[in-house]
């Protein structure tokens, strides 16, 4: 058995930490309307088939498992684009889940109606309390001890199960608000009236240490390089004051409608600042989505990590979790985080973005970086079948990576056992005191 062979088998081996997921309750995923076109296809994979040509208004009925159209119809009409598309990171890593998962060898007009019978099926023993299918396919299928779930806090009604997950807290809404009501609920919550920017940021702390208490949150996330730059100079709090009361003047206080706020790009530069200043007194650690953003037609520009070295200059206390590799800036990302003892990378993403890069990345990074540094994966999904297909990847990847490594004599294969151990478990269980 080759070396390669002997890291996948160990790899296989390990209950490991996934530092990313976006899973709804097992309870909600029953219970929505769902076969598997429309839940296969929530995401990543059907930005690949527009770029091959499908129309987006196709997508929606290819989607809608309540359609007037037969679910062959809906295949058919997505058909010639997956097929065209299915050799992206993204269409084989659901090839890998419906082979391993359903028995399914491979998606194509012959197989599709079976599959997603098999898939009605699991649906259907979770419902009726037979078998739970998240616990088949993170548990015994993925071999995942626990997941960082990245999820909206304020719409939890309950913590989420500890056996499967720890959550992160999204504090992007205290630096761009969606609306004037959600100032207000977030006030009315925290017992605070706001009348200016230091009762907003009051309110903030509120809700964070809120969410440590009742959740036990892990760490903090923005998803914000979907919106604007990573670039946060540092405002002054009187011109963010400012800004803020100037919105908060045009409102009526009495307003029931929904007024959108659109806040200057000063005001979120400084609320940034002042969220990772309450990171760094409680040691947190900050994940960012870096590089490519999901969907089609994205500004990349926006996402490229070096933008944020000058947050990771001012704030050496915060441990900053930087996501998706910064793909396509992964060469960066390594040369930044060789230099900032508070820059980590995290492959969430990475492996189903590109498999190839993925590796390559990971050969370039071990003559680079610490080896303590990275963590190897996060499944970045919202559908569960999807992160056994990640997973099943990543340990590919990473065993590559390592295996060319020990072929080349910079390390024998028991040092590659252990850098892969830290990449998949050690490294992320410190950054999110797992």
């Amino acid at each position: 058995m080759g070396t390669y062979d002997r890291l996948l088998d160990y790899s296989w081996s390990l209950d490991i930490v996934d530092t990313h997921e976006h899973l709804m309750r097992e309870k909600l995923w029953i219970e929505e309307p769902r076969d598997v076109l429309s839940d296969w296809l929530q995401l990543y994979f059907s930005c690949d088939l527009i770029s091959a040509g499908l129309s987006p208004g196709n997508l929606e009925l290819v989607r809608n498992s309540e359609s007037s159209l037969s679910f062959m119809d809906r295949w058919n009409l997505v058909e010639p684009f997956w097929y065209a598309a299915q050799n992206t990171g993204y269409g084989r890593s659901l090839d890998r889940a419906a082979r391993d998962l359903y028995g399914i060898d491979g998606i194509r007009k012959e197989t599709i109606e079976d599959l997603n019978w098999r898939f009605l099926a699991a649906r259907k023993d979770t419902a009726d309390g037979r078998k739970s299918h998240y616990n088949y396919v993170l548990k015994e299928k993925s071999r995942i001890a626990v997941s960082v779930l990245d999820t909206v806090i304020e719409e939890m009604e309950e913590t989420p199960d500890t056996d499967y997950y720890r959550p992160v807290f999204r504090m992007d809404w205290f630096i761009n608000p969606d609306s004037m009501q959600e100032i207000r609920r977030a006030g009315d919550e925290a017992g605070i009236p706001i009348h200016c920017l230091d009762d907003w940021k009051a309110v903030a702390e509120f809700h964070l240490d809120e969410s440590i208490r009742k959740f036990g949150i892990v760490g903090l996330k923005s998803g914000l390089a979907y919106e604007r730059s990573l670039r946060y100079e540092k405002v002054p709090a009187y011109i963010a004051d400012s800004q803020f009361c100037e919105i908060l003047n045009g409102i009526h206080p009495r307003s029931v409608h929904v007024t959108r706020t659109v806040l200057p790009r000063e005001f979120q530069d400084h609320m940034m600042h002042h969220i990772l200043s309450l990171a760094e007194k409680r040691e947190m650690t900050f994940q960012f989505h870096t590089g490519l953003q999901e969907g089609n037609g994205n500004l990349i520009n926006n996402s490229n990590p070096e933008l944020m070295i000058n947050l990771f200059l001012e704030y050496p206390g915060v441990k900053f979790d930087i996501f998706h590799i910064g793909y396509p800036y992964q060469k960066s990302l390594g040369v930044i985080s060789k230099n900032f003892p508070n820059v980590f990378i995290d492959m969430a993403w990475a492996h189903i973005v590109s498999p190839e890069a993925s590796i390559n990345a990971l050969v370039e990074w071990i003559d680079l970086v610490p080896a303590n540094k990275i963590s190897a994966f996060g499944g970045d999904y919202f559908f569960v079948d999807g992160v056994y297909g990640h997973a099943a990847m990543a340990r590919e990847n990473v065993s590559r990576a390592l295996s060319i490594i020990v072929e080349k004599d910079v390390f024998d294969f028991d040092r590659a056992k252990e850098i892969l151990h830290w990449m998949f478990i050690d490294t992320p269980t410190k950054l999110f005191h797992i």
